[in-house]
């Protein structure tokens, strides 16, 4: 047999170009990118934040139809994703991790490791692409120094101090904060345990909420700052009104934006009658149809509260097609604030109080969301004296006199 050597190697050639061709087109169908929200890594038993980016290098258009993430060696669970990609199209997700100790325990000397795949139809076929995520443990970069007021500590790196000239000031309004909180709602979060604000490494956050209410790096600067400027640490309270849910919340944050509101609620009350009013705010909330003459104007506590809070809500109300289920924090502080404008303090001072006796009687709190609503209601009701339910099916909300009564006797009120 004659072989012609010329034509053999041509067709070699070919099919050498071809498989390359197939090769290089499966693996530059998709490509994925996955990055941390903070270079750095993440804070041992802290949060933080990835975003993965897949995009379509092919001349095709992709599906995509599912996704993982986990850290690696966990069971792969895959969410179902049904996105078309065309051309130089993006599909993006953000999302918040936990890193905790046990995890950079379980890696050993290695960084923690988390892994994933998008799975996607390429050319009729359901295709399989990995990536992974390495987050490195955080640390911030030089020690810390804690002061330490009554029930609260303050704990930041030693440099901030050193301009930091009116500390014993700013420990008084924490600690006043404090004392304010407790005298509102009748107790003590984590069983009376000092409450730190803790300098932290970079993080999704401003600051989040805890025993610890862990401050992010990033803003500390300006907040010490703003504590020589005399002006109140807005953010940093209202993590500690979040605390302040503590053994309670449970009875009557119903949703999100309540429970948001329940913070803000809670500064409320220390701004306006904490001993040490020296500070200032700025106003820096703006309602629709009430415009700002001057933004970041300093306003004292009763003032920033009246302007910040009372006149949410007309939107809300005027809306037929908006229902309490998407009412903002703000909205839904208006009408509490106006509920205390017009009864005191005292009616939210019995509010709390009323749901430690539950606790102490052995009552569970209400499992569905209404009736948690409803027995707001009740207790507002029954500690201003007067029949609110018309203000509460005023704002929309579920109430009725039938639910009302039911809890009423199951709770012995």
């Amino acid at each position: 047999m004659r072989i012609d050597y010329n034509t053999y190697n041509k067709e070699c050639f070919l099919t050498l170009v071809l498989l390359f061709t197939l090769i290089n087109t499966s693996i530059g169908q998709l490509k994925v990118n996955a990055t941390l929200g903070q270079s750095a890594g993440w804070m041992p038993n802290g949060w933080g934040s990835y975003t993965i980016v897949v995009s379509n290098t092919s001349k095709d258009k992709v599906t995509l139809t599912g996704w993982s993430i986990q850290w690696k060696g966990d069971e792969e669970k895959i969410k179902p994703l049904n996105n078309e990609l065309f051309v130089n199209d993006e599909w993006k997700i953000s999302e918040i991790g936990y890193l905790s100790k046990k995890t950079i325990k379980d890696f050993g000397k290695k960084n923690p490791l988390k892994t994933g795949v998008i799975l996607a139809i390429v050319n009729g076929n359901q295709k399989k692409f990995s990536f992974k995520l390495e987050i490195p443990s955080a640390y911030l970069p030089e020690e810390s120094k804690v002061v330490i007021n009554g029930n609260v500590a303050l704990s930041l790196m030693k440099s901030r101090f050193n301009n930091f000239n009116t500390i014993d000031r700013s420990m008084v309004w924490l600690n006043q904060s404090y004392k304010a909180m407790e005298e509102l709602v009748g107790g003590t979060p984590y069983n009376g345990r000092t409450i730190v604000f803790k300098e932290s490494v970079d993080n999704p956050y401003f600051a989040y909420a805890g025993q610890e209410i862990i401050l992010n790096t990033k803003f500390v600067g300006k907040s010490v700052q703003e504590f020589e400027d005399g002006i109140f640490p807005f953010g940093w309270i209202h993590e500690m009104g979040h605390d302040f849910d503590d053994g309670i919340g449970q009875w009557y944050n119903f949703n999100g934006p309540y429970t948001e509101f329940q913070a803000n609620f809670k500064l409320c009350y220390i701004i306006e009658t904490m001993e040490e009013q020296s500070f200032r705010i700025p106003q820096t909330i703006v309602i629709a149809d009430y415009p700002i003459h001057e933004k970041r104007r300093r306003l004292k506590g009763k003032e920033f509260a009246e302007k910040s809070f009372l006149f949410f809500g007309d939107k809300y109300l005027s809306d037929a097609s908006r229902t309490w289920e998407d009412m903002s924090s703000d909205e839904m502080h208006s009408l509490f604030q106006r509920i205390q404008y017009m009864y005191g303090w005292e009616v939210y001072k019995g509010f709390y109080r009323t749901y430690r006796i539950l606790n102490k009687k052995g009552f569970s709190p209400p499992k569905d969301n209404i009736d948690k609503i409803n027995l707001i209601a009740l207790l507002l009701s029954k500690e201003s004296k007067v029949d609110l339910i018309p203000l509460f099916e005023t704002w929309k909300f579920p109430v009725s006199e039938e639910r009302i009564s039911l809890l009423k006797s199951k709770y012995q009120l």
